[in-house]
């Protein structure tokens, strides 16, 4: 299960945050906590048109990808030029990152057949940076599913199918789907028929302020519940650039339950940050992942049997579909 972003449901959210006032606290204060002029915590009525989701480069070759309104009214053909736009080299809509695809290779055209999207790129396509090759593959198809019509994606470089990237000849699967992962995919073949991705959510340190950043793991098909759980809390808190660092004892899952669209997990104090509070990040971090990954779309998080939230203690479960990834305004 992938995430993808909703405009209806992200404005449903918005509605939600301001009649609930936890929860707003818990946006506000915790998805971008200080940040430049350029970026805002505000994940509601301040941004206008509807929110998307880009897909652009670190200094490091990893995909942060970034939420923001464009135009009201697009059509779907409209949307993803658009998007495909904001991730073109020269074009990028916050600083301190680059695009992926060169600035003379906009998208030509986009025809959608059922569920399978076909892009359509001109010759100067193959003019990107070999050393993004996989990234800009991931980047592409991450930025396209993220509607809903669109499962399925197929690529044509000046009008012919492209099934080996012109740089490197990386195979390219006809058709791209969201199982070819983001940023440090595990592809190791022997492994796929037996195990299932993960998109895992961790924190990183940019310009003096957090994001959130997707990477894939394969974990075994006969892998419990619990044990999923573990496994996600345990890659975040690996790869996480945490302001508030962690004890050093694991954080353990003690007992998990779902029931419909519900999650309820229960963990150990390790959770908690040296002055006894909920690691915001982290569990940042483990929310993205879990609505990623899993599917639902409320979370009970319990610590030790204690019902909270990021503004403390609230029997009120999370709504997943309130969160917004690393929103920017223009």
């Amino acid at each position: 299960m992938f995430m993808k972003i909703k405009p209806e449901t992200l404005k449903q959210g918005a509605a939600l945050m301001f009649g609930a006032v936890a929860l707003a606290a818990y946006l506000t204060t915790v998805l971008w906590p200080s940040r430049p002029q350029s970026i805002t915590t505000v994940s509601g009525p301040g941004a206008s048109g509807d929110m998307v989701q880009v897909y652009l480069l670190d200094e490091d070759a990893t995909l942060i990808p970034y939420t923001l309104g464009i135009e009201e009214g697009l059509d779907l053909n409209q949307k993803i030029a658009e998007v495909l736009r904001l991730m073109t080299i020269g074009n990028e809509p916050v600083q301190g990152v680059r695009g992926l695809l060169p600035n003379n290779a906009q998208l030509e055209s986009c025809s959608l057949q059922g569920s399978q999207l076909s892009l359509y790129f001109p010759e100067n396509f193959r003019n990107y940076d070999p050393k993004t090759e996989m990234r800009l593959l991931e980047g592409v198809t991450w930025a396209v599913t993220q509607f809903d019509e669109v499962s399925e994606v197929l690529l044509y470089l000046a009008g012919e199918p492209l099934t080996h990237m012109p740089q490197l000849s990386t195979p390219v699967p006809m058709p791209l789907n969201r199982q070819i992962g983001i940023n440090n995919f595990e592809n190791t073949v022997n492994r796929l028929h037996d195990s299932h991705s993960l998109t895992v959510f961790y924190t990183r340190q940019k310009n003096g302020m957090s994001v959130y950043v997707p990477k894939t793991l394969r974990i075994s098909n006969q892998t419990s519940l619990q044990d999923t759980l573990s496994s996600i809390l345990s890659d975040i808190s690996v790869f996480s650039q945490l302001k508030q660092p962690l004890a050093q004892t694991p954080i353990a899952v003690l007992d998990c339950s779902l029931d419909a669209d519900l999650l309820t997990i229960n963990v150990n104090g390790e959770i908690l940050d040296e002055e006894k509070k909920v690691n915001e990040e982290l569990v940042t971090s483990l929310l993205l992942s879990i609505q990623s990954s899993l599917g639902v779309s409320r979370v009970e998080l319990q610590v030790d049997g204690v019902t909270v939230n990021l503004s403390g203690v609230n029997d009120d479960p999370i709504d997943l579909n309130s969160l917004i990834l690393n929103q920017i305004l223009l």
